[in-house]
């Protein structure tokens, strides 16, 4: 059985499965405002081409076994934490099949927002050591069923 241990985001070249931004840096990617009391940011672009829904998940904990996965080609997919960290497992595959060799795992942290590309595999995401809530944003389709499918050389043992 393969074993894919989790990196921090920051630490991780992102580039291949879309976009990551860290909200808490004040970057291009970013706009900060405050006033009296508070302060916070916002993206400077939209996050997705066209309006989406916003949504939650539970996830599992972790460590834990990724046997399947699923991909959208008609929306991104941005994802981010309700405050707790959890592991993101994504995978490039080209092709009808996500690879086991192919999986690669993030942990997104409070802050940290990632852009999914169209096409681009992943598991819902899992907590560390615990079930975690986390927020997704993407165009959502009744009529669209993007299916679960398993891992080719699989299942992955997903580690922090």
């Amino acid at each position: 059985m393969i074993e894919c241990n989790a990196v921090e985001l920051h630490e991780f070249d992102f580039s291949p499965y879309g976009k990551a931004i860290r909200l808490e840096e004040s970057d291009h990617d970013v706009v900060v405002s405050s006033g009296s009391g508070w302060a916070g940011v916002f993206t400077r672009e939209p996050l997705l081409d066209d309006a989406g829904s916003l949504g939650f998940t539970v996830g599992d904990a972790a460590p834990c076994l990724t046997g399947s996965m699923e991909r959208h080609f008609h929306t991104k997919e941005a994802l981010f934490t309700s405050g707790k960290p959890v592991l993101l497992v994504v995978a490039a595959t080209v092709g009808d099949k996500p690879a086991a060799d192919d999986v690669r795992v993030v942990i997104l942290r409070e802050g940290d927002l990632v852009i999914l590309d169209e096409g681009i595999w992943h598991d819902a995401c899992h907590g560390l050591g615990e079930q975690s809530v986390y927020y997704w944003h993407a165009v959502c389709d009744p009529q669209i069923v993007d299916p679960w499918v398993p891992l080719r050389n699989g299942p992955v043992r997903v580690s922090y």
